[in-house]
């Protein structure tokens, strides 16, 4: 669980010895242990070594369990996804197939759309398009299922992109460049594309989908308004505020005609078009707009609702933008009372808004006030406050403290972009290094957003 993979195979090749002088050789355990061991080696990406314990753990478990269950089947999985790594698509193709049709997998599990995923991808590269497309939809049906209901982490929506991609591909000769299809398609990669921090090509894909949806339904169709709303967001993600504004304007005006006002996708819309407006430094503009999701919130939604302690959040913002503290206290603490009862102090969100309650109180000079606020989020992880702390000591003439809190403040960011440190004083070892040459380096090494 650490991902210490040589320490796991030591250990667990131990307990294997140990079972041997004790266990029958067809004892249930040595599956399982060999099982582990095949896991954390090809984890090490020793693939034949790791093959040799799946196939003897897969056997044995078909001994114990039978086909019909699901640790035989994960087995046979893992073997095909080592089957895979080492390049014999005819194996991982019959290992995949395999662990679908022995039933063992649940029909919620990620591992069976990975298994129909491959079959897919077989189908296509061998022409069979009827097949690989069916294949396609049944993976796409269990990883959405799966994402909806909370199972897996954002990481793997790749595995779903690569399902439209080829869907988008499959779409083409079944239905032409326009259709209902497509446009789902399209629709749909896009919002994957966004989750996986793929902005640019999300945009693309929704001003196709807007396209087909407009030629299909009318320009004035909720799906229109829908791909709209998050292509707004999508263009505000990459800092293209007017095209951000002007979409998601589009958008507020095609739901408005469509439910009235008082409807939670219109309070939706209007709360990011007021997120843009904010971005844009509109703020006249953005205050009227989160009142007005706000108001359809409060009526919609219920009351610790954190839809609700968003727009509040928001508000907070703009009127501390504009200097107006009372009222940002107001909003702030009224959200930050819903979020701690909804989502617990330790939780991100939470934290930004006491953080913002800390800088509203620094804005106004209480400095007692701004470090309790501070020293609450340090204390539940948010450590890029320290600086903050560091700041109002100085202003305090506490320099001593000062010193001290800017050393954890510039530890933290030492530690968060990979630099190495020493054992004994870390201050030395960052004084004998040149940070900006590090930096340039580290750059080299990583993409725009990541250096962000």
């Amino acid at each position: 669980k650490m991902e210490r993979h040589e320490d796991s195979v030591h250990s667990f090749e131990r307990a294997l010895a140990i079972k041997k002088t004790s266990l029958d050789d067809d004892d249930e355990d040595f599956g399982v242990l060999m099982h582990f061991i095949g896991n954390s080696l090809f984890a090490l990406k020793k693939y034949i070594n790791a093959l040799s314990y799946f196939e003897d753990s897969t056997e044995r478990k078909k001994m114990h369990y039978g086909i019909n269950d699901e640790e035989y089947a994960m087995a046979v999985v893992d073997k095909a996804a080592t089957y895979v790594k080492l390049g014999d698509e005819t194996r991982a193709m019959e290992s995949y197939h395999d662990a679908i049709e022995s039933g063992g997998l649940p029909s919620d599990s990620w591992e069976l759309g990975i298994a129909h995923k491959y079959l897919g991808g077989f189908f296509f590269n061998k022409n069979m398009f009827d097949a690989s497309f069916e294949s396609y939809n049944v993976a796409i049906r269990i990883f959405e299922w799966c994402i909806d209901n909370g199972q897996v982490s954002t990481l793997k929506y790749d595995d779903i992109v690569q399902c439209y991609t080829h869907l988008l591909e499959l779409e083409d000769d079944r239905s032409g460049p326009i259709s209902e299809s497509r446009g789902t398609i399209c629709y749909k990669l896009a919002n994957c594309y966004v989750e996986v921090n793929r902005h640019e090509d999300a945009v693309l894909m929704y001003r196709e989908a807007i396209m087909i949806q407009s030629q299909i339904f009318g320009a004035d169709h909720l799906s229109v308004a829908n791909s709209l709303h998050n292509l707004g967001n999508c263009y505000r993600d990459v800092g293209d505020f007017d095209k951000s504004a002007d979409c998601l304007s589009k958008s507020l005006s095609l739901s408005t005609a469509a439910f009235g006002d008082d409807h939670e996708d219109v309070a939706d819309t209007c709360h990011c078009l007021a997120v843009t407006m904010t971005s844009r430094c509109e703020l006249d503009d953005a205050i009227p707009l989160f009142e007005r999701a706000l108001a359809v919130r409060r009526k919609k939604l219920v009351g610790q609702d954190t839809n609700i302690a968003s727009s509040l959040y928001n508000l907070a913002v703009v009127f501390q933008m504009k200097g107006q503290w009372n009222n940002a206290m107001r909003y702030c603490k009224e959200a930050l009372k819903i979020q701690r009862l909804s989502l617990g102090d330790d939780n991100p969100v939470t934290s930004r808004t006491l953080e913002c309650i800390g800088n509203i109180h620094k804005d106004r000079r209480d400095f007692e006030n701004a470090l309790d606020c501070f020293s609450s989020c340090v204390s539940h992880g948010n450590f890029k406050l320290q600086r903050e702390i560091a700041v109002i000591y100085q202003f305090r003439g506490e320099q001593e403290k000062a010193n001290e809190m800017f050393f954890k403040a510039t530890l933290h960011a030492w530690e968060q972009l990979g630099f190495p440190k020493s054992k004994e004083d870390p201050r030395k070892e960052m004084e004998s290094m040149d940070i900006t040459l590090m930096l340039d380096k580290r750059k080299e090494a990583t993409d725009d957003k990541d250096m962000l």
